[in-house]
């Protein structure tokens, strides 16, 4: 396991690049971003000591989906590669256990969040057929929604 210590601002890894190590956060701050450095930019979520990131790309075996950046001077995160993880099943159960629940939270905000955005377009649609306007309720969750998607520092996705 390589220790990395890190700049404020380095980059960890980019969106769409492979996959190869779990990122443990031993101090600091790091952000995973949609789009990072791109109009657009979503800061969708800010990992802290004692949280990983990056495991679903070891386990998929798929390209990152998101962009990690160190937000402090001298973040340092534990790079463990799929081996390695291996390895924890058997030695660190307990890290794999709080990596898992790590995931089932992320994975329930962004369903949470996924369904209310459902509900939402459902009830815009179902107003537009009847010829009514939509509910004021129903524009003030979109915008919700919208914001929380635009806005830096909310946790999900």
């Amino acid at each position: 396991m390589e220790n990395l210590i890190l700049k404020k601002g380095a980059v960890i890894f980019r969106q769409g690049s492979p996959s190869g190590c779990i990122y443990d956060v031993t101090w600091g701050v790091v952000g995973i971003y949609d789009r990072y450095g791109e109009p657009g930019e979503t800061l969708l979520d800010e990992v802290r000591a004692g949280e990983c990131f990056g495991e679903m790309g070891v386990i998929e075996g798929c390209p990152h989906s998101a962009t990690a950046v160190a937000l402090e001077k001298g973040t340092c995160v534990k790079a463990v590669t799929q081996a390695e993880f291996e390895a924890y099943f058997r030695e660190k159960p307990a890290k794999v256990m709080a990596i898992m629940q790590n995931m089932s939270r992320r994975l329930r905000e962004v369903s949470q969040k996924y369904l209310q955005a459902c509900r939402a377009v459902a009830e815009s649609t179902e107003a537009a057929r009847e010829g009514r306007p939509p509910d004021d309720r129903l524009h003030r969750d979109l915008e919700e929604l919208a914001k929380t998607y635009r806005s830096s520092g909310h946790r999900g996705a």
